[in-house]
């Protein structure tokens, strides 16, 4: 099947996956947010930051994912799921409904 990367496609969103000129996303800072969230990663077991990163950054479907890993689509969604919320947790600090959101170090 053939795919289109993000590096093929001028239009796909960053890694974090938001609209830049909505009004809320202004306040966050996205390069510091990618780094945050790749620095987070490394942190991760590497079955758990493969699949997020074939999911969010090369935007492979779930049974892709379960295909390249020779595992089931249930086990991607398990990981995908916990990695998210791992990442929700320790990346709080950049949610823009939070008062004190990270903006290049200023609030």
């Amino acid at each position: 099947r053939s795919r289109v990367r993000n590096d093929e496609n001028p239009d796909a969103r960053s890694l974090s996956g938001v609209d830049p000129y909505h009004p809320m996303e202004k306040k966050v800072d996205h390069s510091s947010f990618e780094r945050a969230v790749m620095r987070e990663l490394a942190g991760m077991e590497e079955s758990h930051r493969g699949t997020f990163l074939l999911r969010y950054q090369e935007n492979f479907s779930i049974r892709e994912i379960s295909e390249i890993l020779n595992c089931s689509e249930g086990t991607v969604k398990s990981r995908l799921f916990y990695t998210v919320r791992k990442l929700a947790d320790k990346l709080k600090a950049f949610n823009p409904l939070n008062s004190e959101v990270i903006n290049n170090g200023k609030e």
